[in-house]
C-alpha cells in the first residue's frame, strides 16, 4: 500500500481527476473522482480489504480530451470491465483526439484502438516490444486484468521509466516532496550533470538530453519544473511546444468519428522479432 503522502504530492501536481482499480476475488473494483480525498479514502478501504491481489491509483494532469469523469483513468480495454488500463504520458498522434473530440488520448488508446489482436496477447514477448516500441520511452502503462485467458493479473509496460520503492512501483517523480531550489531559474548549470552552459534553446541539456531544470528526460518534466511553465503552449493541442506533434501529424488526423488502430507486423516479422532476445524483455507483476 503506497504511502497516502505519496499519492498527495501526486494528485498535488496532477488535479484534473483521481481514479483507482483493485483487483479482488470478485472482479476489479474501479472508482473515479475529482476529489482526492473522497477517492483516497475509499482506495485505502478497499486496498485494507483485499490485499491479495494488485491495485493502481492515478491522478490525472490533463493534455488532451475534456476534464470529465469520464475521462479519469482507468478505462476498461476494449470496453471490458476484466481489464483496465491507466497511464502516464503523452501518446503518438494517431490515438490524440482531433478537434472537438471530448475523449482523452488515453481513453482512445484503451477503448477504441487497442485491438483484441494485441491486447490479449500481453503474455507474448514479441507484442509486449511492439507494443512498448510504439508508445515510445516515455510513455507508461499499467494493465490489471481478472481474464483467466492471461497469465498475470498485471503488467507494465515501459516499466524502467517509472520508479520502484518499498514495493510500489510509480511512473513517475511526482509522488516525490517538491524539490525546494536556492535560485531562481536557470542558472547556467545543468542540474543533471553540472555542464554549464550547455542547454539547448528547449532547456534540454546537450550532454545528458535531460532537462536542466529538473533531470527529467525530455518530455517527463515535473509538474513544478520552472521549464514547464516558461515554454509556451501550443495553441492547437495545449503541450509545452517543444513537446507536441502537431506539425508532423498534419497528415494523420483522425475525423471526430474515427479512431486509427495500431497496425502490427505480420506473424513472420513477429516470429523474426520472438527470436532476437536482446530486443525484448520480460516484466514482472506490478506490485
Amino acid at each position: 500500500m503506497p504511502e497516502a503522502a505519496a499519492l498527495a504530492h501526486g494528485a498535488e501536481l496532477n488535479p484534473d481527476g483521481h481514479g483507482y482499480a483493485v483487483v479482488t476475488a470478485q472482479g476489479i473494483v474501479v472508482g473515479k473522482s475529482f476529489d482526492f480525498e473522497e477517492a483516497l479514502e475509499k482506495f485505502t478501504h478497499l486496498r485494507h480489504e483485499h490485499r491479495g491481489g494488485p491495485a493502481l491509483f492515478h491522478s490525472r494532469f490533463r493534455t488532451h480530451g475534456k476534464t470529465s469523469m469520464a475521462n479519469i483513468h482507468p478505462f476498461m480495454v476494449n470496453l471490458r470491465s476484466s481489464t483496465v488500463l491507466a497511464h502516464n504520458g503523452i501518446l503518438p498522434a494517431s490515438v490524440q483526439p482531433s478537434r472537438g473530440q471530448k475523449k482523452s488520448d488515453t481513453r482512445i488508446f484503451a477503448e477504441d484502438c487497442l485491438g483484441e489482436s494485441m491486447s490479449d496477447r500481453f503474455d507474448d514477448d514479441a507484442v509486449r516490444f511492439v507494443l512498448e516500441r510504439w508508445l515510445g520511452p516515455w510513455n507508461k502503462v499499467v494493465v490489471l486484468t481478472v481474464d483467466p485467458a492471461y497469465a498475470k493479473q498485471s503488467y507494465v509496460f515501459n516499466e524502467n521509466a517509472g520508479i520502484w520503492e518499498d514495493g510500489i512501483w510509480y511512473s513517475n517523480s511526482d509522488f516525490q516532496p517538491p524539490v525546494q531550489f536556492d535560485r531562481v531559474g536557470y542558472s547556467g548549470m545543468c542540474i543533471a550533470c553540472d555542464s554549464v552552459d550547455t542547454a539547448d534553446p528547449t532547456g534540454i541539456c546537450l550532454v545528458c538530453d535531460k532537462c536542466v531544470e529538473c533531470a527529467s528526460r525530455p518530455g517527463d518534466c515535473a509538474r513544478w519544473c520552472p521549464r514547464v511553465w516558461s515554454i509556451p503552449l501550443c495553441d492547437e493541442c495545449e503541450l509545452l511546444v517543444d513537446e507536441c506533434e502537431c506539425a508532423t501529424a498534419a497528415n494523420i488526423v483522425v475525423d471526430a468519428d474515427e479512431t486509427m488502430p495500431i497496425e502490427l507486423p505480420t506473424t513472420a516479422r513477429l516470429s523474426a522479432l520472438a527470436g532476437s532476445p536482446t530486443r525484448l524483455s520480460r516484466r514482472d507483476n506490478a506490485g
